[in-house]
């Protein structure tokens, strides 16, 4: 360990192995960096004598993993041996009773949206006090022309609708909400239908 000085904006605490420096700690205008130093040299977050954690030269953080699995071109890789879970991620709103409170994972290509997934609420019950009330939806978002919209939902039902968001039969397939064809079932009979919902009537369907 060297301790230097530095110049009049920074001060740095210079970590050696073997007499190269490898590691860093400064104080840099009113900044503190913590730095690996060296073009291959990863950061490394170990509990209880393990790697846990590590951050390798290209800027992936590894959480569980040593080695980046796709090559070098992941930006977080959760990873766990395990013949139950697999790596897993968990997003919380603490929320107990907003209807409109969700979780996202979004994408940006350069800083304009991508894509997104919403997990969402189908109501304002109160979740943490009764499981009974709970029900959640998935929508996958994707922008056009500029516009970031919803294209397709899973409800708590399970059931899927693309061009809709309230999808009243188990696949519907929808023109904005309305003229779509919608696959269901009544009175034990399979039913593949052209409907308008926002008409409330069937539609001419062709294969």
């Amino acid at each position: 360990l060297k301790l230097d000085t530095g110049t009049t904006s920074n001060a740095n605490a210079n970590w050696y192995y073997n007499g190269t420096l490898t590691g860093q700690i400064s104080a840099a205008n009113a900044d503190l960096q913590l730095s690996a130093v060296g073009s291959s040299t990863p950061m490394s977050f170990y509990v209880n004598g393990s790697q846990r954690m590590a951050i390798d030269s290209s800027g992936s953080v590894l959480m569980g993993s040593t080695a980046s699995y796709d090559g070098g071109f992941v930006n977080l890789e959760l990873r766990t041996d395990s013949n139950t879970v697999g790596g897993s991620m968990t997003l919380v709103n603490g929320q107990a009773s907003q209807a409109g409170a969700t979780c996202e994972i979004d994408c940006y290509q350069n800083y304009r949206g991508a894509g997104k997934i919403v997990f969402g609420r189908e109501n304002g019950n109160n979740w943490q006090s009764s499981a009974a009330g709970t029900a959640s939806f998935m929508a996958f978002h994707t922008n056009s022309a500029g516009t970031l919209a919803e294209k397709m939902r899973i409800d708590s039902s399970g059931r899927m609708g693309l061009g809709t968001n309230s999808p009243a039969t188990p696949l519907v397939v929808s023109n904005s909400g309305a003229e779509g064809w919608e696959l269901g079932y009544t009175s034990g009979t399979v039913e593949l239908v052209g409907y308008d919902r926002s008409g409330s009537a069937r539609s001419p369907m062709k294969i």
